[in-house]
């Protein structure tokens, strides 16, 4: 009966951690959230295996790491030099339809895996990729050459959405387009009770003139 309620107790317990840290923490994770994730599932895990480990010292120790992982997520919402210092930058493998094979050893990346995130991707030869970066979380993003792009509704002619602010930057050419004014703007900010753009995560206006505000987690 001890063993399920050591069990049962730091299953919450760590699922109220995890909770805690957002949903960064439960998706690609970049190498800061790895590295704390991996210490929290085999901290959480010892005492299960070793009953006679002090149930007190693991609770300290995952608080501290819950903690700390919060605060770097805080961070690097402040600053962006810090969020590249503890997580990287993208590093680019593929510009202009041509393989950098300098950045490809540096992120120790083989041409047999650039091939295959191509092809998941629907692209079968790298020539037809504008760019192609390989994120801090282990992911490649892959951006197209304009003439291989499929067919969207702004290639017809038709309205898109716009983004007319992002990370508390108005894009001064895309509010003019979707025409509304920073007037206006600022009224249907305050009918959200925003005070502060940094609230904000994205500003989206849809063809049929509908607002999306994204705020940022907290």
């Amino acid at each position: 009966m001890e063993t399920v309620l050591r069990t049962v107790g730091l299953l919450a317990f760590g699922f109220i951690c995890y909770r805690l840290m957002g949903y960064r923490s439960m998706g690609d994770m970049e190498p800061t959230d790895f590295v704390i994730m991996l210490v929290i599932a085999e901290t959480l895990g010892t005492p299960l295996a070793d009953e006679s480990l002090s149930l007190t010292n693991t609770i300290i120790a995952v608080s501290t790491l819950t903690i700390l992982q919060i605060l770097f997520s805080w961070t690097g919402l402040k600053s962006t030099f810090l969020l590249q210092l503890m997580d990287g930058k993208p590093i680019p493998v593929i510009q202009n339809g041509k393989i950098l094979e300098k950045n490809m050893r540096k992120a120790r990346v083989n041409r047999s895996d650039l091939m295959e995130e191509l092809r998941v991707q629907g692209l079968s030869n790298y020539l037809d990729v504008e760019f192609a970066y390989l994120e801090p979380s282990g992911r490649f993003s892959i951006i197209r050459k304009k003439e291989v792009e499929p067919i969207t509704p702004r290639y017809l002619g038709k309205k898109t959405s716009k983004t007319i602010m992002e990370n508390g930057e108005i894009f001064a050419d895309q509010l003019t387009q979707s025409g509304v004014t920073a007037a206006e703007l600022a009224e249907i900010l305050e009918s959200f009770h925003i005070d502060d753009l940094n609230q904000l995560e994205s500003i989206v206006i849809t063809p049929d003139g509908h607002i999306a505000l994204t705020k940022k987690q907290q």
